[in-house]
């Protein structure tokens, strides 16, 4: 996977399961590179170029960005969409289909019901497992870097994003957790980002690009 942005000279290549460090010690840049990619991952228009095999493609289909760690909270609306787009596909195979119909017909009949003391007629429109549940992922990990993993993991699961870009993490965690990330990104083989406004010592597996105040990369 490559990042090509016209703010700055390096391109940015990012390995299956090295994560890759882009620190912008300058601030206007920080700030007008993370705006593009949220513009990206909105759906708008933006000047950096992601790509997937030298061939570009959308940052809002193939993206995720983390960046609230505290707390970092793993039902995030691309999880739960996920989770329950996975649920309505097996609800509707061959094995649980009759099953299905079955519970999904009961519950409007029994909405019906209970709109009967209305001054309106009810109806029930589009009604489906995924709307009829609320699901969520327990929150039984033993520690935040578990539950990043798990994550982005799911995600991979479901079919989902596939770069996962972290905004300045680094803050959040200390360098001993930086290197429990780092050894469970190469043991799931995920592709990583992490974009820092700081430089700090850099973590062993992990591949890096500073760009400092005056606009030098090294």
């Amino acid at each position: 996977m490559k990042i090509a942005c016209p703010y700055f000279n390096a391109l940015i290549e990012i390995h299956e399961g090295v994560p890759f460090a882009l620190i912008i010690e300058n601030q206007p840049l920080f700030r007008q590179f993370a705006e593009d990619i949220h513009s990206q991952l909105m759906g708008g228009e933006g000047d950096t170029v992601f790509s997937i095999s030298n061939t570009p493609v959308a940052m809002s289909k193939y993206v995720d960005l983390l960046e609230s760690f505290a707390p970092f909270d793993i039902n995030s609306k691309t999880m739960l969409s996920g989770i329950s787009a996975a649920i309505e596909k097996v609800a509707v195979d061959e094995k649980h289909y009759i099953d299905t119909s079955r519970l999904i017909a009961e519950t409007e009949k029994y909405i019906s019901e209970l709109g009967f003391s209305l001054p309106v007629t009810i109806e029930c429109r589009k009604l489906n497992i995924g709307t009829a549940a609320s699901v969520a992922v327990a929150d039984d990990f033993e520690n935040v870097i578990e539950k990043i993993i798990s994550y982005m993991s799911l995600i991979l699961d479901l079919g989902g994003k596939k770069l996962f870009i972290t905004l300045n993490m680094r803050s959040y965690f200390s360098d001993n957790e930086i290197e429990l990330f780092i050894g469970e990104i190469k043991r799931k083989q995920l592709y990583v980002l992490m974009l820092e406004n700081c430089a700090r010592r850099k973590i062993t597996g992990s591949d890096q690009l500073i760009i400092d105040s005056d606009l030098c990369e090294f």
